[in-house]
């Protein structure tokens, strides 16, 4: 891709303090087609200045806490999907995750159990929303943690996560 207007797919792997201007950009550029995957993270999102900006304004998910720990820093992932996933998820971690909501109009593509006090809760794990041409997709949760050989980034996860967007986006 020689330019941001030319993108078929933006990812955003925990990026931190995205320029105003550079946010504009990606806007338009959902807008008119290219659709947006942001990896939560310690560096993004509410952390990362989305908040109150452009970008936070095409999300799918409304930004509340600024960050939220699960109970134990680690949440037991037992994932649930809206179409195939072809990942394991036998003892897999998800660290730490968003104290975010869908917005209106948004859809839920994936979930995870975390048990609690209270019993079971479902936590958004994959969230996304059509905007212009686009959408925009959000994924709740970081490879941050002291286990690396546990996190997304390591078991296959991602690539498995890729694929799964290209399948949504092929539906399209």
């Amino acid at each position: 891709v020689r330019s941001l207007e030319e993108a078929k797919l933006i990812i955003f792997n925990d990026a931190p303090n995205v320029h105003p201007a550079l946010q504009k950009r990606i806007v338009q550029s959902v807008r008119d087609g290219a659709d947006l995957l942001i990896f939560g993270g310690l560096f993004t999102l509410a952390k990362g200045e989305f908040k109150d900006s452009s970008l936070e304004r095409i999300l799918p998910v409304k930004l509340g806490e600024i960050f939220k720990l699960s109970g134990s820093s680690k949440t037991p992932l037992s994932l649930s999907a809206k179409a195939p996933f072809n990942w394991d998820a036998a003892g897999k971690k998800m660290y730490y995750y968003y104290g975010f909501e869908p917005v209106e109009g948004s859809t839920v593509l994936m979930t995870a159990s975390e048990d609690g006090w209270f019993g079971t809760k479902d936590i958004p794990v994959l969230v996304s929303k059509k905007f212009g041409k686009g959408t925009v997709y959000v994924l709740n949760g970081t490879a941050a943690g002291p286990n690396k050989e546990d996190s997304f980034y390591n078991c296959g996860f991602t690539e498995s996560l890729l694929k799964f967007i290209e399948q949504e986006r092929a539906a399209k």
